[in-house]
């Protein structure tokens, strides 16, 4: 036997639930006109949040910067390629996973080559053609 209170919360719930179910309508309903060109409110903010994206895209981190003046450095040196072992060996996991994530971020870009020859393996970087461009 449910007291009031209980029912009250169980109708909390439904009704919590269908706001949830309506937003989601929402969104997938403004998803799909702004990938049919169909503007509204909230077509238009959701283009604008695409056009961000984009935008971050193009900016780099300083890290991402930082990281490839070093390859840079390196390659100046006589350095043809950068093992992200060697380049990780006195840091922390945090430090490592930001420099495997940047490697993919100058992969994207063509900054960088990566080669790994079997999974787990070493991962090794070389010089792309936008390598000099940056």
């Amino acid at each position: 036997m449910l007291t009031t209170d209980e029912s009250g919360y169980l109708q909390e719930l439904d009704c919590s639930e269908a706001e949830r179910k309506t937003d989601n309508d929402l969104f997938a309903l403004t998803a799909w006109n702004s990938s049919n060109g169909t503007v509204n409110g909230f077509g238009e903010t959701l283009e604008l949040e695409t056009e961000n994206k984009d935008n971050e895209e193009i900016k780099w981190s300083k890290r991402t910067l930082q990281l490839l003046k070093t390859l840079q450095h390196l390659n100046k040196s006589g350095v043809n390629s950068f093992s992200l072992q060697e380049l990780c060996q006195k840091n922390n996991r945090k430090e490592v996973a930001v420099k495997f994530y940047i490697f993919l971020v100058l992969q994207k870009q063509m900054v960088v080559e990566l080669v790994q020859r079997a999974p787990f393996a070493h991962i090794t970087a070389t010089a792309g053609r936008m390598f000099s461009a940056h």
